[in-house]
């Protein structure tokens, strides 16, 4: 985790605490899984907002084709979820 981290802020890209949810990520061309975990427990959202956030950055090293150039996702076409998500989750891209 720290490392992928120190990665995203190599990129320059920094998050705070807060933001750091991505726990695992396992990526190849076509796909990535990842495990996400928020320390806040705040059961108001479907699905907190740093979790969401935490689906972007794990597709962000998948973007960067070239030295200094990244890419980085802004929106999706849809979310599924069948319960409130709580503090841990996966996504499957």
């Amino acid at each position: 985790v720290e490392a992928f981290y120190a990665k995203l802020c190599s990129y320059g890209l920094s998050y705070g605490v807060d933001f750091q949810t991505v726990k695992t990520v396992h990526h190849d061309e076509n796909v990535v899984l990842v495990s996400l975990e928020n320390a806040d427990a705040n059961q108001s959202y479907y699905l907190h907002p740093a979790l969401y956030d935490g689906v972007f950055q794990s597709m962000i090293d998948c973007f960067v084709k070239e030295e200094g150039s990244i890419y980085v996702a802004i929106a999706t076409n849809g979310v599924h979820y069948y319960r409130t998500i709580g503090n841990k989750c996966y996504a499957y891209i």
